[in-house]
């Protein structure tokens, strides 16, 4: 009786990680699609790395945006000010900054 116990315990320890695991997986790819779809422009108002999740955020026309980990390694080159660029079905974002009057430079994907 007890080795049946401790087989139950065993399946239900089991059972609980793959269900958390395959939990995870699916709201990864839920947000990833969901990112690739959106479809955004506007100008870096402020940016900040996130306490509970050390996500690099971005606010956007009062929305804050975290972008994928492609941006991850431009976060010190992109300031406050810089224009940005989402199209929807990519994930790439264009990023420009303001040279002079009205002369912008693209500064990221070089």
């Amino acid at each position: 009786m007890n080795n049946k116990i401790k087989l139950t315990i065993n399946i239900l320890l089991i059972v609980s990680f793959l269900s958390i695991l395959i939990k995870t997986s699916i709201d990864d790819y839920l947000k990833k699609k969901k990112y690739t779809e959106s479809n955004f422009q506007g100008i870096i108002e402020y940016k900040r790395i996130s306490k509970n999740h050390a996500l690099r955020e971005f606010m956007i026309n009062n929305e804050w945006f975290y972008f994928t980990s492609s941006l991850d390694l431009e976060y010190d080159i992109i300031q406050i000010g810089d224009s940005v660029i989402k199209k929807g079905g990519t994930d790439t974002i264009d990023i420009y900054r303001k040279e002079g009057i009205s002369m912008y430079k693209k500064i990221f994907p070089r």
